[in-house]
């Protein structure tokens, strides 16, 4: 009889321990389940997600670019403004006082509110196309380095007889120092040029706004000494 019981006794604790086995086991299965169906539809909206936000520093930047273009615009147009004071040709100052107010609505539409975060950003200037590919290559270790690159402009055919890299916010000028340190490891030496006497509390360039300006044929030979 106690050899019954104690068998008995033993097939139920081998079913126990079946049963809890087979519990795991569907659990384990349970949980597998979940989690590839969960993934399966999270894995999309997290690759969305990113798109978005992607899409939304793009828009930031080619709006602040905008908004750079029009200042610049603007500048020169009070320029020509200020040549054509007192020499009697009214036409073409009326035109260019219909051009300066088109200009402002355009700049009050490419203002980014003071909410919005934008990342900083460096737009290049050059002095000859010959520059445009040295430029473009110390423009790909900028952005590397977090920086926004909106592209390489030539302006003018003046300009510093240094290569600059211009700030216009006193509150810039760490981020500034930060953004020189990079051209130095890209091979571009820059002196730093404070303009925030100038623009502090202008409308149309951002906070994070910096330009490189370069001197004449100087890119090129400092980015061989990097090389060597």
């Amino acid at each position: 009889m106690n050899v019954k019981k104690t068998g008995g006794k033993t097939q139920a604790a081998g079913r126990r321990v079946s049963l809890w086995m087979v519990a795991q086991l569907l659990l384990t299965i349970v949980v597998v389940v979940v989690v590839v169906v969960v993934g399966q539809k999270i894995r999309p909206l997290i690759a969305r997600k990113q798109a978005l936000e992607t899409e939304i520093r793009q828009m930031q930047a080619q709006r602040a670019y905008l908004a750079f273009t029009l200042d610049s615009l603007a500048r020169q147009v009070d320029d020509l403004s200020r040549t054509l004071q007192g020499g009697g040709n009214e036409p073409a100052q009326r035109e260019l006082s219909s051009l300066k107010a088109g200009l402002s609505q355009a700049q009050a539409l490419a203002t980014v509110p003071d909410s919005a975060t934008i990342p900083a950003r460096l737009y290049i200037h050059i002095r000859d196309e010959q520059q445009r590919p040295a430029a473009k290559q110390a423009g790909e270790q900028v952005k590397a380095a977090g920086y926004v690159v909106p592209g390489i402009e030539r302006l003018v055919d003046k300009g510093p007889q240094v290569t600059e890299l211009r700030y216009f916010r006193k509150a810039d000028e760490a981020d500034a120092r930060r953004l020189q340190a990079v051209l130095a490891r890209a091979g571009v030496e820059v002196r730093l040029s404070d303009l925030s006497a100038s623009y502090e509390n202008s409308r149309s360039i951002r906070p994070g706004h910096f330009e490189l300006w370069f001197a004449p044929g100087e890119i090129e030979l400092q980015l061989r000494k990097l090389k060597r």
